[in-house]
């Protein structure tokens, strides 16, 4: 029994000996350029640097420096309240203030959005430097937190009444940042002309418009192009007849109407919406467009908290709430005369990524 336990110890000892000795005799070779251009490999952190008027870099005197992640990062999160930029040099109100935010996937799991996951991919934070060549004035004038993109959903205060702006609560309060908006597939299911004359329902076409907002509590759509579906006259006789109205107005929606927003650039969900950040800034500053490596056509942060969603989308919009219009502003309206369409309820819940009961969670 001892021999067998002493040939054990001299096996085991032996082997790492064996190693180091083979470790001691290996030789290290170097590798021409044909050699080194045939090995790949993938950092999980990068450092990047824009000088200052380097690569169209617009902005006077101010040089960028990034930490980014490749990865992905997957995340379901609930926030009961984000207020940032509030009083300060601006006087009463936030920046930004929103209530009950929810972040999750595109779809549920088994029924719910507890189990389902935004991904985020190639987060990082980015600082703005101003002089930064000058180690004895240069200071940052600006930082944020973005990604190259996010595939999710988020939800947005409630709404438990869909037929009034009444109940609609939390959500947006304010907003200040970009916001390339996307309406697909809205319907308006209760259109009255002329105090019940005729009724119909009206679908509004495939409508897009960025927006600039600065402590925000509302926005404006124009432009609006609606087309009803057949009239009922009196609520009896059906006319398959259909208008067109061609500049229609959602005047002063308040944005904590909105409920359910998609990060995404396709209504199915399935290419996420690239170049989100938030950020923090001194001065006005264009933030260059990871995506494409650009400062063309971007948006300038304004000084304070500035949230960029280059693309989000309201998708299956329908409200119940009853819209009145004159029979005069009706027929105005198909020779293109603005109609006013005031605000209403979206007829959004919004999503809740909760487990049981909770309202909130």
């Amino acid at each position: 029994m001892n021999n067998l336990r002493s040939i054990k110890q001299a096996f085991l000892f032996t082997i790492p000996l064996m190693l180091v000795s083979s470790l001691v005799n290996a030789e290290l070779y170097a590798l021409n350029d044909k050699s080194l251009a045939s090995v790949t490999g993938q950092a999980l952190f990068n450092l990047t640097n824009i000088a200052a008027n380097q690569n169209g870099n617009p902005n006077t005197d101010v040089g960028f420096y990034r930490l980014g992640m490749e990865a992905q990062v997957e995340l379901n999160a609930n926030i009961k309240r984000l207020q940032l930029g509030c009083g300060g040099v601006k006087g009463v109100g936030c920046d930004i203030d929103i209530e009950n935010i929810s972040l999750a996937g595109v779809l549920p799991v088994n029924g719910s959005y507890a189990g389902s996951d935004a991904v985020i991919t190639n987060p990082f934070i980015e600082f703005a430097i101003k002089s930064p060549d000058k180690a004895s004035t240069r200071e940052i004038v600006g930082f944020r937190l973005g990604a190259l993109g996010i595939l999710g959903k988020l939800g947005l205060g409630s709404n438990t009444d869909l037929t009034t702006l009444a109940d609609d609560t939390g959500g947006i309060n304010s907003l200040s940042g970009d916001l390339n908006l996307t309406l697909t597939n809205t319907v308006l299911k209760n259109v009255v002309i002329e105090n019940g004359l005729i009724s119909t329902e009206a679908h509004i076409n495939d409508y897009n418009k960025p927006l600039i907002l600065n402590r925000a509590t509302s926005a404006t759509l124009d432009n609006v192009v609606a087309k009803t579906g057949p009239l009922r006259l009196l609520g009896i006789l059906d006319l398959p007849l259909g208008l067109t109205l061609s500049n229609a107005t959602l005047k002063d929606y308040p944005l904590s109407g909105f409920h359910e927003i998609l990060l995404a650039q396709d209504t199915a969900g399935t290419i996420p919406t690239s170049d989100t950040s938030l950020s923090l800034q001194k001065q006005a500053i264009q933030w260059q467009k990871i995506s494409s490596g650009s400062f063309e056509n971007t948006v300038a942060a304004q000084p304070g908290w500035w949230l960029s969603l280059p693309k989000v989308l309201l998708t299956d919009i329908e409200t119940q709430q009853r819209i009145d219009v004159g029979l005069g502003e009706a027929l105005g309206g198909l020779v293109g005369r603005e109609l006013i369409i005031n605000p209403l309820d979206s007829g959004q819940v919004g999503i809740k990524n909760c487990y049981g009961n909770l309202k909130f969670c």
